[in-house]
């Protein structure tokens, strides 16, 4: 009888120590709350988040072959709210890192309003720049100067409806240059030639 007892007292013991140990490491998650909303009938979402311990934190978003698009240090703000805009139809993974805070979400991004812009190009002017006139945008667009390789030499993003977006020519070296025009469906190009 005294051997079940000290087995009882002892299974007793283990069994508080257990839960005690289980509410204090859980504890710590309910110091924070992460909430991620998606904005509808666009690539927005907005990150929301307690910081109670106030801790360094950064965020990390990663396409679905986890490259590396954006990070941020937030800092030790104990209430944070940002919005992010990924550009394009997607999923996206979100990392949200601190000292003791690790935690990673996933989020889909989904713009079904088609954007249906134009774009048309003033010829290469004396005064060596590139001109896109944007016309009817109810997106993002950007504007890229690239080379014959691919290479983006400028980019700019562009938000509003109608637009003149002059990039300058100056001190590139000889060779085919691309001024692109590019949203979420479609694009626009001109090539420009400096001799």
């Amino acid at each position: 009888m005294k051997l079940s007892k000290s087995i009882f007292a002892v299974i007793f013991a283990l069994t508080f120590s257990f839960n005690s140990f289980a509410t204090s490491s859980l504890l710590g998650e309910n110091d924070r709350a992460t909430i991620i909303k998606v904005i509808p009938n666009t690539t927005k979402f907005v990150l929301t988040f307690e910081n109670v311990k106030q801790e360094n934190l950064e965020v990390k978003i990663y396409d679905k072959n986890l490259g590396l698009l954006y990070s941020e240090s937030l800092g030790k703000k104990e209430s944070i709210e940002r919005t992010y805009d990924l550009k394009v139809n997607g999923t996206y993974t979100v990392i949200l890192k601190g000292k003791t805070y690790n935690e990673k979400r996933e989020v889909t991004v989904k713009n079904s309003i088609k954007n249906e812009f134009i774009a048309d190009f003033a010829p290469k002017t004396s005064d060596k720049k590139a001109i896109a006139n944007i016309k009817n945008n109810i997106g993002t667009v950007t504007v890229t100067l690239t080379d014959e390789e691919g290479n983006i030499l400028k980019e700019k993003i562009v938000t509003s409806e109608n637009v003149k977006c002059t990039v300058s020519l100056d001190n590139l070296e000889k060779g085919i240059y691309f001024l692109q025009v590019i949203g979420q469906d479609k694009s626009f190009y001109e090539t420009y030639v400096i001799n």
